[in-house]
């Protein structure tokens, strides 16, 4: 995972710049961390802010909105429960969200909300089919 540490919180506009016309980037609270499949992990976010869908078909806002996301790596993330994080993945067309150890996951700053929302309207994403979201 990508970390944000050395570049004064600003990190997450270098991943996000370099990946305007794929992926998501959403924040939300982290609920839950389950085994599997394989070797990695399942991780389900209660959603707080979606800024770009990667082609799922979110709600905006994402009132009672969760999403899971694929972690093949069982040691990346490190996140914990209850915490709310800045989560930039990708989205695979057979496994739906997923957040490989190239992602960008960072504990997420009120103060992030509005670069978040310029960029998303700089690099807008198209909605397609829902994979992996819960309404």
């Amino acid at each position: 995972m990508t970390s944000d540490e050395g570049t004064g919180g600003r990190g997450f506009l270098l991943w996000y710049s370099g990946r305007a016309t794929s992926g998501t980037v959403v924040t939300g609270m982290m609920k839950s961390m389950v085994r599997g499949p394989g070797e990695g992990l399942t991780v389900t976010v209660n959603l707080t802010g979606v800024y770009k869908t990667g082609g799922l078909d979110l709600p905006s806002p994402p009132t009672d909105t969760s999403l899971k996301f694929y972690v093949p790596c069982k040691q990346c993330p490190p996140m914990k429960k209850g915490i709310s994080y800045l989560l930039m993945g990708q989205v695979e067309e057979n496994r739906g969200p997923i957040l490989p150890p190239e992602s960008f996951v960072v504990l997420y700053r009120p103060t992030q909300h509005q670069i978040l929302t310029n960029l998303s309207k700089r690099c807008p994403s198209k909605t397609v089919q829902a994979a992996g979201s819960q309404a």
